[in-house]
């Protein structure tokens, strides 16, 4: 096999890394999705030909208030850049945590000429972390509240608790 040309082999580099595990969205200037990989389908349950076009808003949850996405486009335009959790929707209606990253992405002449957004599901982290937190609050037998939730209550409430 002979050496591709270097032109070639980014463009081959840039398709791999396209089709990564992670899901992967990219929209034009006015926030329109132009393009998405197959992990962004799996994950959302959206195709490609349903989210041409679209805004992404269209996986919106309703979990944020509109202040988040004023400081999540005010972060993009001050920046260039936002990383976060973000609450969002399947096609099937089933809400869901994601760990997002998006990059204002510019021209030769500092023109905005795209936004990139990254993202993974985080549904099975965030349930982890629930599953912590309620070892660590909630006796097993009887789940009741246990004395740390208390002390931790307290503390919360009154400034520091002390233990005897």
């Amino acid at each position: 096999m002979g050496v591709q040309p270097r032109g070639v082999r980014r463009q081959r580099v840039a398709a791999i890394a396209f089709e990564s595990q992670e899901g992967l969205v990219i929209a034009d200037a006015h926030r329109r999705i132009i393009r998405a990989n197959q992990a962004f389908s799996r994950i959302t349950g959206y195709t490609t030909e349903e989210l041409i076009g679209k805004s992404p808003r269209l996986l919106g949850s309703g979990r944020h208030p509109a202040e988040f996405f004023v400081a999540l486009k005010s972060t993009l335009d001050t920046i260039g850049f936002w990383q976060g959790e973000i609450w969002n929707r399947r096609k099937n209606g089933d809400v869901y945590p994601e760990q997002l990253t998006i990059s204002a992405v510019f021209d030769a002449v500092g023109d905005l000429n795209h936004y990139v957004g990254v993202f993974s599901d985080i549904i099975y982290k965030k349930a982890a972390e629930d599953e912590i937190k309620h070892l660590a609050f909630y006796d097993i037998l009887t789940r009741l509240p246990n004395r740390r939730l208390m002390l931790d209550e307290v503390s919360t409430r009154k400034g520091e608790c002390k233990t005897y």
